[in-house]
């Protein structure tokens, strides 16, 4: 007799949908304490995932971690059919890998096993994720077991002038997010015009350069906050000028204040 202990539980899933987008869409892009896993079933998309840039065709599944910014658009001139999926879960989180992977037959077969689950969950108006998802549960978690094995075959981000520089910049605000940094400073420092800065962003991550630059900050606010530190140590570290200085950015970006939001 072999015991069998279970590694890896997904233990909710908040998102399962299957959606056709135009040829030109391009969504603004997040980040939210959830995985995410992505399966293009038709056409061609345009992935960001942290600093880097990728492509994805048919059959191709990509897997954000938590925390993680991504984006993405429609690559080409074409309708681009996705199947999305948002989870939590506990285990051994090692065992979820990340990155993009090429669908082989036994995987395919599984993704095609939990699009007929979420569309058909669509079509039942009583279909609750925590009542009625252990089916769809079990196959996406057998579907990461086995993309886990291939971890190591993550396909490479795209490697293009634009894609590059986007990635250099991001890299940038990323070693950056204590700076305080206005727009000058970085065209400044990464010897770039405010009009190609602008242009990247708007492609890359949907967003503004200073919105995607705020965005990283308040993570690392949260972070700071989530280790203890109070409100002035917190200004301090980041370089804001006064706590005061600091609550305002953090109200505006976020919609609360610090001592209220849920972290």
């Amino acid at each position: 007799m072999i015991n069998i202990s279970q590694k890896l539980s997904i233990e909710k899933l908040h998102t399962a949908f299957v959606n056709t987008y135009e040829k030109d869409f391009n969504f603004a892009g997040e980040h939210h304490d959830t995985w995410e896993i992505g399966v293009i079933r038709l056409g061609n998309a345009g992935i960001t995932s942290g600093t880097q840039v990728y492509d994805c065709s048919k059959d191709e599944i990509f897997i954000h971690q938590p925390g993680v910014f991504h984006n993405v658009w429609a690559n080409k001139n074409e309708k681009v059919r996705i199947l999305t999926i948002s989870f939590t879960a506990s285990g051994t989180i090692s065992l979820i890998p990340h990155g993009k992977f090429k669908l082989n037959g036994n995987e395919l077969t599984l993704v095609n096993m939990i699009e007929k689950e979420i569309l058909s969950s669509r079509d039942n108006p009583n279909f609750t994720f925590d009542d009625d998802g252990q089916v769809l549960k079990n196959l996406i978690e057998s579907l990461l077991l086995l993309l886990y094995r291939r971890k190591d075959e993550t396909r490479q981000h795209k490697k293009e002038v634009k894609t590059n520089l986007f990635s250099d910049v991001a890299t940038f605000l990323e070693q950056s997010v204590d700076d305080a940094l206005t727009i000058n400073d970085i065209c400044a420092q990464k010897a770039i015009g405010r009009s190609t800065l602008k242009n990247l962003f708007k492609k890359y991550a949907g967003w503004s350069i200073m919105k995607y630059y705020n965005s990283l900050r308040i993570k690392r606010a949260v972070e700071l906050m989530r280790e203890g530190l109070n409100l002035s140590e917190v200004a301090e570290k980041m370089n804001f000028s006064s706590q005061n200085y600091f609550s305002s950015f953090f109200k505006r970006e976020t919609g609360v204040t610090p001592s209220h939001y849920d972290y």
